[in-house]
Formats: C-alpha cells, sequence, structure tokens
C-alpha cells in the first residue's frame, strides 16, 4: 500500500530494521507487522499502523496514536531504526541526484537526538551541500519547488541563486572532476587524494553599518566588518593546480617633509590649546601657503614674536631665515603670475637645497590575486557534460545578478556577483599545513580555452577533447597580522554552511595553528 500527498508526492513503503520484539511489545502478538514504514521524494516519513490507517511517528515526533502504544525506551530504539532506515532509502534512491531530500528532522538533535542527526561532514559524504534541499515544511509543501513559499519567492528574486542549486542538484550536490576521484575520504581507508575545494556563496555586504550603523560609534570603534557569506549555493572539486603560489604585499610610498614644513606642523600640534598660536598658525599658513587673504608682513611678524621656541628662532639662525625667506618669496612671485620654487629660489641663489628628509612610509594593504588553471579531457560523455557543468558554475556565479526572475527583464539595480571560498585539502579532507590559506574571493576572470592543442578536436557529439579553463580570483579584504591567530571570535570561524546571513555559521575567517603557513 502507498499514499499520496495533497502535492502529488507519493509515500513509498521502505524496508524497516525495527525491532520485532519492540513492535511485538507495543502491538500485540501478529500485529508487528502492520507497522510500516514510508518515505516520499520530498523528505516526509511516517510509521503508520496499516490496520487502523493511523499515522504513529512523522516529521521527527511521535502523535498521539504512537505515544499510546510505544513506551519511551521503545520509542528511542524505533526512532533509532527510523533514522538509518531513512538515510539508506535515502541513498537507494539515488539522493539530491534523483530530487530526494532527507527531512529536516535528520539534522536536529532536538528531534531524535545526537546520536540519531546526521552531521555536516556526513551530509557531505551522502553528496548533500545544500541545506535548501532538505525538507523543512509540510507534506502539502508544492514537491516541484522542494521549499517553503517564502524561500520559493527569494529564489525568483535571486536568478542566480536559483541556477546554481539547480546545477548543484542536477549534479549529485557537486561538481567533481575527474568523476571518479577519490575526494570524499574513503570509508574503508579513511584518507583521500589532495585536492582544492571551491564553494559558492550569494554575497551580502559586510558593512552595512557604513551607511546604516550609528556615527558616534564608527568615529570611535572604526567600521565593523562581517561576514560577506549569505548563503551556501554549491561545490567544486578540481584536482591541485600547477601552478599554485602566492605573493603578499603592501603598499609603501616614499614622502618628504622640509624643515619649514616640519617646524609649521609641530608648532600646529603643540599650539593647538593656545589661541594665540592657533592664530598665528593661521596668518602664517596664509601667507606662506596661499590660503586665505591675511597680509604676509602681519604673517612675519607674529611669526617672529612668538619668541624662543617657535619661530622667534628664524631671527637668529641664518639658515631658517634663508628657508622661510625662500618660501614667502616663492608665494610672493606666484601671486604675481611668477612661478618659481623655493627650492629654485635656493639653488640658484646659494647653491643649496631644503633637506627633503625623505622616508619610506606605509600606506595601505594590498589585495591578493590568485590564478589558477586546469586541463579538462573527458573520457565519456558524463565527463563531458561534467566539465560543461563546471565551466558553467563559475561563469554564472561571477555573473552581475539582475534583480529580475525573466530573462531580458528590465532591472534598476544590479546585485552583486556570487563569492568563493578556495582551500586545499589532503588526506582525511583537511587542510593543507604547507599551503597558504585564501581568505574569501570574487571570481574576476574566467577563461577558457577549447582547442588548448592548437586544433579544434572533438568527439561525436562535440564534446571538445580537452578543455583548459583559467580562474583568476581576487581577495574582498586585506591581510592583516591579527589573521594569524588559533582563536576566531565567536561567529566569525568559516563553516562551510552558513546558515542564513549573518547568522550562525556565516563566519569568514579560519583558526590558523602555529604551524601553518597561514595566509
Amino acid at each position: 500500500m502507498s499514499y499520496t500527498t495533497t502535492s502529488g508526492d507519493k509515500l513509498h513503503e521502505i524496508k524497516n530494521t525495527i525491532p520485532t520484539d519492540v513492535l511485538t511489545s507495543a502491538m500485540g502478538e501478529g500485529w508487528e507487522d502492520t507497522a510500516k514504514l514510508y518515505y516520499s521524494q520530498s523528505g516526509v516519513v511516517q510509521l503508520r499502523d496499516t490496520n487502523t490507517d493511523d499515522i504513529l511517528w512523522e516529521k521527527g515526533d511521535w502523535t498521539t496514536f504512537g505515544t499510546n502504544k510505544f513506551n519511551e525506551e521503545e520509542q528511542k530504539k524505533v526512532v533509532n531504526a527510523i533514522s538509518t532506515d531513512t538515510v539508506n532509502a535515502f541513498k537507494a534512491a539515488g539522493g539530491n541526484s534523483n530530487k530526494y531530500l532527507l527531512p529536516n528532522w535528520m539534522f536536529d538533535e532536538n528531534k531524535i537526538g545526537k546520536d540519531n542527526t546526521v552531521t555536516d561532514q556526513e551530509a557531505s559524504e551522502l553528496g548533500i551541500f545544500n541545506p535548501t534541499y532538505v525538507y523543512d515544511g509540510p507534506i502539502e509543501d508544492n514537491v516541484e519547488n522542494l521549499q517553503s513559499a517564502e524561500e520559493y519567492q527569494d529564489k525568483l528574486d535571486n536568478p542566480s541563486y536559483q541556477t546554481i542549486t539547480t546545477l548543484m542538484a542536477h549534479n549529485g550536490g557537486s561538481l567533481n572532476y575527474p568523476t571518479d576521484a577519490l575526494y570524499t575520504k574513503n570509508q574503508n581507508t579513511g584518507f583521500n587524494q589532495d585536492h582544492v575545494r571551491i564553494m559558492q556563496y550569494e554575497y551580502q555586504p559586510p558593512r552595512k553599518n557604513l551607511v546604516q550603523g550609528d556615527a558616534a560609534t564608527i568615529m570611535t570603534q572604526g567600521v565593523q566588518r562581517t561576514s560577506p557569506l549569505k548563503r551556501y549555493l554549491g561545490m567544486c572539486k578540481l584536482p591541485m593546480p600547477t601552478d599554485i603560489s602566492d605573493s603578499n604585499n603592501v603598499s609603501w610610498g616614499e614622502d618628504t617633509m622640509n624643515n619649514l614644513s616640519a617646524a609649521m606642523t609641530s608648532l600646529v600640534g603643540q599650539g593647538l590649546g593656545r589661541s594665540a598660536t592657533a592664530a598665528m598658525m593661521g596668518s602664517l599658513s596664509n601667507s606662506l601657503f596661499g590660503v586665505g587673504d591675511a597680509g604676509t608682513g602681519v604673517a612675519l611678524d607674529a611669526a617672529v614674536k612668538l619668541g624662543p621656541g617657535g619661530f622667534g628662532e628664524i631671527a637668529n639662525s641664518g639658515a631658517a631665515r634663508r628657508l622661510a625667506g625662500s618660501a614667502l618669496q616663492s608665494r610672493l612671485l606666484a601671486a604675481a603670475g611668477f612661478q618659481v620654487s623655493p627650492e629654485d629660489i635656493l639653488a640658484r641663489g646659494f647653491g643649496i637645497i631644503p633637506n627633503a628628509n625623505l622616508e619610506l612610509l606605509f600606506n595601505s594593504p594590498n589585495l591578493r590575486e590568485f590564478q589558477f588553471s586546469w586541463k579538462m579531457t573527458p573520457r565519456d560523455a558524463q565527463e563531458g557534460q561534467r566539465v560543461r557543468n563546471i565551466i558553467r558554475f563559475f561563469k554564472q556565479g561571477m555573473a552581475a545578478r539582475k534583480r529580475t526572475a525573466t530573462t531580458g527583464a528590465a532591472s534598476i539595480f544590479l546585485g552583486t556577483p556570487n563569492i568563493f571560498h578556495v582551500q586545499y585539502k589532503t588526506n582525511q579532507e583537511i587542510d593543507i599545513a604547507s599551503l597558504n590559506r585564501i581568505k574569501t574571493v570574487a571570481c574576476t576572470g574566467c577563461a577558457v580555452n577549447y582547442t588548448p592543442d592548437g586544433i579544434w578536436s572533438a568527439y561525436e557529439d562535440g564534446v571538445p577533447v580537452s578543455t583548459v579553463m583559467s580562474l583568476r580570483f581576487q581577495e574582498l579584504e586585506p591581510i592583516y597580522d591579527t589573521d594569524y591567530q588559533n582563536d576566531v571570535p565567536e561567529g566569525l570561524e568559516f563553516n562551510q554552511f552558513p546558515k542564513d546571513a549573518g547568522g550562525e555559521g556565516g563566519g569568514h575567517l579560519y583558526p590558523i595553528d602555529l604551524n601553518e603557513v597561514g595566509y
């Protein structure tokens, strides 16, 4: 017997491993065969008494009929069996690749206990990489959409998200090349081959408080940067590239400040709290540097009257008078329309130039870039399709997002393209400590050469014999010294599956062990 939901989704009986003694104890002798377990494509799981057609258990909870038949200890044993049987049925049905879903309660330890839940790692091994493909809603949900009305509308508002997740479902949750590569930890050996894991995410502005935050907080504490990862979309696993390298750079620049400028700077710093000094500085700046219209004579008088320790020392120093005089001379000539620098005056008149106090000063950090290339040579039609899907994964992910669901429709605004995380993985899918970490990146270039051997060569269906895909990434933020820490603040540590915008699991930083290369 099978059952049908209001949406047309069929509940099929699946083999259950509920202990016979438990069923006999609860259902009575001869009635244990009436307790049947059912599973649907959309992730609905029910335990039914087919004799009475009562639902005993569904959506991770016992019904009144179930609690009346099974005691607390029996309930635990039944749930254990249901969890195992549901996973087995999911795998037997082809999983996400055949649009089958695991129910949401399988990830909820409050429903069925921690020992029976599916962890992120286990979900990954099952080919589940997108939480969208976990059932979380009533049975009556549209099976074709496989999510609530709100989530479906979100997809319509974001065609890139919709397309990427559909692409992932079409490929069983992960785009792997070669298709037979051992990228997932082998259950027997616990090992896998070295590879690059590239995950794609929907972007969210990490500095919203720059335009929406409290001005006083920004002025006193700076602009806080949060995670740019909004929603996990999909994953691609590829062999280790042959051109792995990194280059960390910061910008330094030459800077000069002659003694007159340095003296002015010093006086400003010393005299900001004294009205007389502040007034002098304004007058002297006006006359020497052309700001305002104060008289040069008044300015010079004010400077000289400051006395010892100030510009009054000019009167007792020939070098200082010469430096100040050349600056004043230059300004007077400029007012008359003649452009002669103080350096020219000193060089031509006295054979000297001001000491520029040349120094290299820090300007800013730089954003790093990374380039990778892969030559993909499909061996059959399935692998040829996989190559096409991988290329699309990056090309569509890096494209600007129109805020409409219809191709060719007008759009007032454009959304930021999706962003990526790149990781090098080794045995047991751990990070390779001897290679650099990479922060969240944007894909700034995707170049594909369909004739890498210099001639068009293809299989019968037009699939190129070889294709070279070259990707260029750039990090969204610079590297700071504080990034080399093993203790990442709560909420900021990278999680492969961020649950929502700014929510739990949405972090974007890695803890760095002392023995790692780091960034």
